[in-house]
């Protein structure tokens, strides 16, 4: 089942999501320390993966027996996914197939990103409470040097606050404007 941005979750799968939630809260140093390797480990696939592990609790109605061992599964199919995406195979180019570099309005492109940073904000100012829209400005604005957890021990709160807020405004943001992120420089 693809979720589509109006689901709402049933109150029997609400509760064993926040289950779940409240699992990954009480034991994430635990996974990040003891049970995946620390060169395996990322933060943003971990909370990544945390959030979608919610989504299928509380959206999906997907019925969970074991989270340690589900949560390691998905880790490990999301981390598998991202290396392949980084890895992709670098474009090789011979001398006689040089590009000769396009006129490129790069004014325009600047003005072009500034307008849409700037509605991304204020949609987010217009559908979020101030707490969770000044979290989601600290941490775009540090962005990628700064990750969910050491957001939240910087701020002085518990990660199992921060990752839900920020996670969400993302989702809800890529599913709002993705189609633009593709479409922006064709729109030059």
């Amino acid at each position: 089942m693809k979720l589509r941005g109006g689901e709402v979750a049933t109150p029997e799968n609400e509760a064993r999501a926040r289950g779940f939630l409240d699992w990954y809260g009480a034991h994430s140093e635990t996974i990040r320390k003891r049970l995946i390797y620390d060169h395996l480990y990322d933060d943003e696939i971990a909370t990544d993966t945390m959030l979608g592990v919610y989504d299928c609790i509380a959206f999906k109605g997907l019925e969970v027996r074991d989270y340690k061992f589900y949560f390691l599964r998905a880790y490990h199919t999301n981390y598998l996914a991202a290396q392949k995406r980084k890895s992709a195979p670098p474009v090789s180019m011979d001398d006689t197939d040089m590009l000769v570099a396009p006129d490129f309005d790069y004014d325009t492109y600047e003005q072009t990103v500034d307008t849409l940073k700037t509605e991304i904000t204020d949609y987010v100012r217009n559908n979020y409470d101030p707490a969770a829209c000044s979290l989601f400005e600290i941490y775009i604005a540090l962005y990628p040097e700064m990750s969910y957890k050491n957001l939240a021990k910087m701020l002085g709160y518990p990660a199992t606050r921060v990752w839900p807020i920020i996670g969400q405004i993302r989702k809800d943001v890529l599913r709002h404007f993705g189609a633009r992120k593709d479409n922006l420089l064709s729109a030059l």
